[in-house]
């Protein structure tokens, strides 16, 4: 019998803050997405190779330095609720007319949700 878990990835990409005001993606570029697994570490592999399917790309660097994640939790105590990620993204420069790397924060909430019935 497997001891799979699944969990539940949802993510608020932004600029990085030195890029703020020349750059704008859309927050929702990476949509939520449920994966398979038997713990934590692993779904977040497979995360970041969902990420790098949908061209944004974090390095096995920036995934080891991922920054943890924390949410107000119901008694106002922070809680630890995913990571933060530094992941590239290219992006079109219409005044250059050319494809340029970008860096981008992605906010992701991870859950472990179970299905028994």
């Amino acid at each position: 019998m497997e001891n799979n878990k699944t969990f539940l990835f949802r993510t608020a990409a932004t600029v990085k803050e030195y890029n703020r005001g020349k750059w704008w993606i859309d927050s929702d570029i990476i949509p939520q997405k449920t994966f398979t697994a038997e713990n934590a570490r692993q779904a977040i592999e497979k995360y970041i190779k969902f990420c790098d399917d949908n061209g944004v790309i974090i390095s096995k660097t920036a995934a080891k330095n991922a920054e943890n994640m924390y949410l107000d939790g119901k008694d106002g105590e922070p809680q630890r609720r995913g990571k933060v990620f530094t992941a590239k993204y290219e992006i079109y420069d219409d005044e250059k007319r050319e494809y340029k790397n970008i860096y981008i924060e992605l906010w992701t909430d991870i859950a472990m949700i179970s299905y028994d019935f």
